[in-house]
């Protein structure tokens, strides 16, 4: 069995949007690397209280943290410091046993009247999971249930993701694991309906959440489909933000890249 947490960045609203990206992230890790890999991600929780002065207890939203939004300004952190920690993040989960996916919708090329935005993002996603599953080397005909997955995520968007889940399931998606309608195939791997955690509660979640506001970001610059908030720290750029995206091996160049290097799967093509 493997854990799916899933978040995202940007607003999923089409053709009336508040964000001109919508961002679906996912971090998949197998259950029987789940404790041991929580049990790091406390400790390094416990370094960015040392470290950085934030509190064990505080979520970590990814985008309100950078913006200096509330609760953050309370912590007095400088720009260099709050960009540091998300780097020092970016590092330590690296450094974990988890595979990435990202799905980022380009509203501005969506040319269909009745595009719907998180459907297609989700589905994409699905179906690279369902690869993921199909693809992992201990499946074998005496253990079928070891590419089977979980999505867990934040109640926010539960009900529709739910909705679209079900869908997809009732109908089959891609299944060549970009989510760019190759292949075909239904979802069969995963179990249940997409399942709801308080973000506060899941380190995992927050994770997720930040890895979708670097993509989110990186996507801005490099797809030119806006601009960054004047409150954004100045060192945020392009350079640095691929280098977060390079350190999670995902290709800085949007694209799907050699074995090991994940990419940003980019929607509609």
């Amino acid at each position: 069995m493997n854990l799916v947490y899933v978040d995202e960045a940007g607003d999923d609203g089409h053709p009336r949007t508040s964000s001109p990206l919508f961002v679906l992230s996912a971090i998949w890790i197998r259950e029987e690397e789940w404790r041991e890999s929580f049990q790091k991600v406390e400790a390094c929780r416990h370094d960015l209280r040392k470290l950085f002065g934030f509190p064990g207890t505080l979520e970590l939203h990814t985008r309100e943290f950078l913006l200096n939004k509330n609760p953050y300004g309370e912590l007095r952190m400088g720009n260099e410091e709050r960009v540091g920690m998300i780097g020092f993040c970016c590092k330590f989960l690296s450094r974990l046993p988890v595979r990435l996916m990202n799905v980022c919708i380009h509203k501005a090329q969506i040319k269909e009247p009745h595009f719907d935005v998180m459907e297609s993002a989700l589905a994409s996603l699905l179906a690279w999971m369902e690869h993921e599953g199909r693809s992992d080397r201990r499946i074998g005909d005496q253990n079928r249930n070891q590419g089977r997955f979980l999505v867990i995520t934040d109640e926010g968007r539960l009900g529709k993701m739910r909705a679209v889940a079900r869908k997809m399931q009732r109908r089959g998606v891609s299944s060549s694991g970009r989510g760019d309608g190759a292949g075909s195939g239904g979802i069969e791997r995963m179990v249940e309906d997409p399942l709801a955690k308080d973000s506060k509660e899941s380190y995992f979640i927050q994770f997720a959440d930040m890895m979708a506001c670097i993509v989110y970001l990186h996507c801005i610059i490099r797809l030119k489909a806006g601009i960054f908030s004047h409150r954004m720290p100045p060192q945020l750029d392009e350079s640095r933000l691929g280098d977060w995206l390079a350190l999670l091996k995902l290709n800085p160049a949007l694209e799907t890249g050699p074995e090991g290097a994940r990419g940003v799967v980019i929607l509609p093509k």
